[in-house]
């Protein structure tokens, strides 16, 4: 069975631009942080086949982040419920849903995180104002739901690391 075929068109289509929008803020931090001498934004060829595979893969993991459940986040993956530890589902403003989950291709720890899909996330997408962080500016929305996540993603992946 297809993703089209367990989740119809309509899903279809937000996967397809969740992904795409995913992979142009790895693409994006890539680029920032000077990781290579030619980024893919360079203009010039991007070969690393490897890094590419690594974001796609990291991206359809922040896709699953939309599921609802331990169950359907691992049928979306192609894994076993064995995999995803940890799933934390929350409507509160600045709380998002994300999960904890092992991914056995690239042997590591996944913590993903959902983005905007409900009225309670385009409440914490509203709240414009910056808090100061790193040494810069933060949306404070953002920053208050990545505060939120850590201290409840912490522990549960303490228990894994040990």
């Amino acid at each position: 069975e297809g993703f089209k075929d367990l989740y119809g068109e309509a899903s279809y289509e937000c996967l397809r631009y969740s992904i795409a929008f995913t992979t142009a803020l790895i693409a994006t931090q890539v680029y920032r942080e000077g990781r290579y001498p030619s980024p893919p934004s360079s203009g010039t060829p991007f070969k690393d086949r490897r890094v590419l595979r690594a974001a796609a893969r990291y991206a359809h993991f922040a896709d699953a982040a939309y599921a609802d459940g331990k169950k359907k986040i691992a049928k979306q993956l192609g894994l076993g419920e064995d995999h995803v530890h940890y799933v934390h589902e929350s409507k509160d403003v600045c709380c998002p849903n994300f999960f904890v989950a092992d991914d056995p291709t690239s042997r590591s720890l996944v913590l993903a995180i959902r983005g905007t899909a409900s009225l309670a996330d385009a409440l914490t997408d509203s709240l414009s104002t910056t808090s100061p962080f790193a040494g810069g500016q933060a949306h404070s929305g953002i920053l208050l739901s990545a505060q939120r996540v850590a201290e409840a993603a912490l522990p549960e992946l303490q228990k894994l690391v040990v």
